[in-house]
């Protein structure tokens, strides 16, 4: 092999490397583009947050609380037509909310012990129903 020959070997191997450089400068970039839309960080961010424990507990406190001043209101202001009912049934409902959210651990609690109760009621019948048989 001469040197022409082995000079343009060399240069096909730059231009080869230099390629796949450019290749990775711009899934690089694309990479960072993507990261740095507004969407996409919203996104990010409230996924990292909801894998946090007290926030995602505080979330789910906040839904229920909500939940329950809406089904709240919707049973004692059946016919909210005038304002004052409009008015009325939104205190109600944000009152109940807040109550609700703030006192979330009691409520869970309350829940199962009754849930409990139930079921404890079910194990006791179905075990005294199939000796009263006959």
């Amino acid at each position: 092999m001469n040197s022409t020959s082995l000079l343009k070997e060399r240069i096909q191997q730059l231009e080869y490397q230099q390629t796949e450089a450019l290749s990775e400068i711009k899934l690089e970039f694309s990479n960072i583009y993507e990261s740095v839309k507004p969407m996409n960080i919203i996104k990010n961010t409230l996924e990292s947050s909801l894998n946090m424990p007290e926030i995602k507990d505080k979330l789910i406190d906040s839904l229920l609380g909500l939940a329950t001043g809406f089904v709240t209101k919707k049973i004692l202001v059946k016919n909210g037509d005038t304002a004052m009912g409009k008015v009325l049934g939104t205190v109600v409902q944000f009152a109940v909310a807040a109550l609700v959210a703030k006192n979330s651990d009691k409520l869970k609690e309350v829940s199962r012990n009754i849930l409990q109760y139930g079921l404890n009621l079910i194990e006791n019948h179905d075990e005294v129903t199939p000796s009263e048989e006959k």
